[in-house]
């Protein structure tokens, strides 16, 4: 049954790579956006939560926000998390973190959605050289946006290493 389970998992896996995966290991040119994929968008756990595609504008942090705040290609399957009016109120670079404020519309986010949007922001920025974290903030926010931990990109777990690992031992036994 496990195995029908990771069969059907990996089907799945392969017709969602129809758009902007970017596979880890694989060498990308330029900048990257990261979006939610449709598995993220229905609760369903078990394809990535998360995929990128490619980014041609300037490399900087304001014209990377701009692009992540319009949202993903037409031509993807992709969506964005953050929800429709947020924009960034300013963001300043300090000792490799980029601190972003967001307007209030930020702070409707909660739980996994609000985890997988810092996150899309997050692996976006950090792409950038000299930005080794991001801390997220939202204006007019109560006192829970207001200490955010610096977040960063090796903090994002792409894949369940140890069920693959799992998964591996069961096909050599």
């Amino acid at each position: 049954m496990r195995k029908w389970a990771a069969l059907l998992a990996a089907a799945l896996l392969l017709s969602l790579l129809t758009a902007c995966l970017t596979q880890s290991g694989q060498e990308e040119e330029g900048a990257r956006l990261w979006f939610i994929t449709p598995s993220a968008q229905q609760k369903i756990q078990v394809t990535p939560a998360l995929a990128s595609c490619p980014y041609e504008g300037q490399e900087t942090v304001s014209g990377l926000l701009a692009a992540l705040l319009s949202g993903p290609p037409a031509d993807s399957e992709l969506a964005t998390p953050i929800p429709a009016g947020t924009r960034v109120v300013g963001w300043r670079l300090a000792d490799g973190v980029v601190n972003v404020e967001m307007s209030d519309t930020y702070a409707a986010l909660a739980g996994i959605d609000l985890t997988l949007a810092d996150y899309c922001l997050t692996l976006t920025l950090t792409q950038l050289p000299g930005v080794e974290g991001v801390r997220i903030t939202v204006s007019g926010a109560g006192h829970s946006f207001q200490n955010r931990r610096v977040l960063r990109a090796e903090d994002v777990v792409l894949a369940d290493e140890e069920k693959q690992g799992e998964e591996n031992f069961e096909k050599t036994s």
